[in-house]
């Protein structure tokens, strides 16, 4: 039976609301505990109830939120990975399981749980991963928490264990509310935000961030790094061809326009599977929840060519005053791998700001890279293209693929010296004569295989191959080096259209060859 439903009966007949009335003399007396409180907002002052967690609520689109309630049991997911497999504990006998728990609206009291007609259907599971919330919270190890009241932070409005409830608790506080917070106030000057602070949605969130699932239930924007940059981003990917529309808003901090001299706002956005029946669109709000004011649409690009970064430009604020929020709505009418495309978002700026004043980089993880006057073996060097750009080392774990770049600026007129990263080096070892292996800083090979159906770089090691197999012809030409693969005849080139480097089967343009500078100072 519905939970709100069986409340109201239970009200009904403890109290005779609703023009109901009863000489049923088992209902003389009300229970001890009285049908569900107020709703809960879910902050730490105010956190949700746990009635409210088991209909997957997220409150003003937050789905990081406090949840308080009684610790009644766990689930057992020896037997079964779902409330199918709860156990009520008593106290006394040690739980079997400590990485969840189960919360109730109420203490167990087989009694008075018959009463309201309250049943373990009506609990919520809980996560406890590793960390300080499972070490405390769980039964196993702390029997005593039997009937506890605790309040648990984690996500809200996803299932777990076959039902809604708690994920990833992180934080806890026994009682009836969470920690206390600082309040977050507005962002009162100029604000940069590249999301590489953290990859946890939880830390932007509170810094101000928020998100809000309109519709088809799908999971919210994440962080995400790739070849060391950073980006929040949203898909519809493991929606159903048959559900939708899937719409999720992703929010921004408040922020004050009165008190920044430049009213613009900026950002870069990348899609990836492009298809029309997905939508990114940027709006104006007065209100963090889109749903509870007028949200303005603003008239700006965003990526629409697979694989490429585009950045909006500087967007004019000025008919705006006071206290907004920036929106990006995700809009898939279905989901699926063939229906929905994914967008990502990074370099949110605010009133003008200088990334440089927000961005802090630990000095020694920068090299200083020269002009290379000749190739030697065993040295590191950065592969520049274009006079600008950077070859970065493919994402850690990635067994194929493509080398993303990065913009640089030299640092002297000749420019003949640059500092980047030293993680940007790829050592070069000679094999044979004019033939060269490229290792990247974590010394993978980068090489092409026998296989006709790939076009991209391997990124690992040879294998079956032999080190001349996995290597590249060298020649250098008024300054640049062509690279031709020893195995395929593909040259390793950059490609200005897509902002990456990759494998060229056909002729190559000595305008797209690398310029090699070696790192000189680590």
């Amino acid at each position: 039976m519905n939970i709100i439903i069986k409340s109201l009966i239970a009200v009904a007949a403890l109290t005779g609301a609703v023009g109901l009335t009863s000489c049923n003399e088992d209902f003389a007396q009300a229970p001890s505990q009285q049908p569900y409180p107020e709703i809960g907002t879910g902050v730490w002052s105010d956190p949700m109830q746990t009635w409210q967690a088991h209909l997957g609520t997220t409150p003003d689109g937050r789905t990081t939120n406090w949840v308080t309630g009684y610790i009644v049991g766990y689930v057992n997911s020896d037997i079964n990975n779902t409330m199918a497999s709860a156990v009520i504990a008593d106290g006394e006998t040690k739980a079997i399981k400590n990485n969840n728990v189960i919360l109730a609206q109420y203490p167990y009291d087989e009694d008075e749980w018959d009463k309201l007609g309250y049943t373990i259907d009506d609990c919520i599971p809980v996560q406890l991963p590793s960390g300080v919330c499972r070490s405390v919270v769980n039964l196993s190890d702390h029997p005593d928490n039997f009937n506890r009241q605790v309040s648990l932070r984690g996500t809200t409005g996803s299932k777990y264990m076959g039902a809604y409830g708690l994920r990833s608790a992180y934080e806890y506080n026994w009682g009836a509310k969470g920690k206390y917070e600082e309040p977050i106030t507005p962002i009162e000057g100029q604000y940069f935000c590249n999301f590489s602070a953290s990859h946890d949605f939880t830390y932007y969130e509170e810094r101000g961030w928020s998100q809000f699932m309109e519709k088809g239930g799908m999971t919210g924007f994440t962080v995400t790094e790739n070849n060391r940059m950073c980006y929040v981003g949203m898909s519809a990917y493991y929606g159903t061809a048959t559900g939708g529309p899937y719409i999720n808003w992703l929010v921004s901090p408040a922020l004050n326009l009165d008190n920044v001299e430049e009213k613009i706002v900026s950002f870069r956005t990348e899609v990836y599977r492009k298809v029309a029946d997905t939508s990114f669109d940027v709006f104006v709000l007065t209100h963090k929840n889109p749903l509870s004011c007028e949200p303005v649409h603003l008239e700006c690009p965003v990526s629409s060519t697979d694989g490429v970064w585009l950045s909006s430009g500087d967007i004019d604020l000025s008919e705006f005053s006071g206290k907004i929020y920036i929106a990006f709505r995700y809009k898939a009418e279905r989901g699926g791998s063939g229906n929905s495309s994914d967008f990502y978002m990074t370099d949110f700026n605010f009133g003008g700001a200088n990334p440089d004043e927000w961005i802090t980089v630990d000095p020694s993880s920068i090299g200083t890279y020269r002009k290379a006057d000749k190739l030697e073996s065993g040295k590191k060097y950065a592969m520049l293209f274009d006079n600008e750009y950077v070859a970065i080392p493919a994402t850690s774990g990635s067994g194929y693929g493509r080398l993303n770049v990065e913009e640089i600026e030299f640092t002297n007129e000749q420019e003949t010296e640059f500092r980047v990263s030293v993680e940007d080096a790829f050592t070069f070892t000679n094999v044979e004569e004019d033939y060269w292996q490229i290792r990247d800083s974590e010394g993978r090979l980068i090489y092409m295989d026998d296989d006709a159906t790939h076009s991209t770089f391997q990124f690992g090691w040879q294998g079956s191959y032999s080190d001349l197999q996995t290597s590249w012809k060298i020649t250098e030409s008024a300054g640049k080096y062509i690279m031709v693969s020893y195995l395929r005849g593909y040259h390793l080139e950059f490609n200005p259209s897509f902002m990456n480097v990759a494998p060229n089967s056909g002729n190559y343009v000595s305008n797209n060859c690398a310029v090699l500078f070696e790192l000189v100072e680590e």
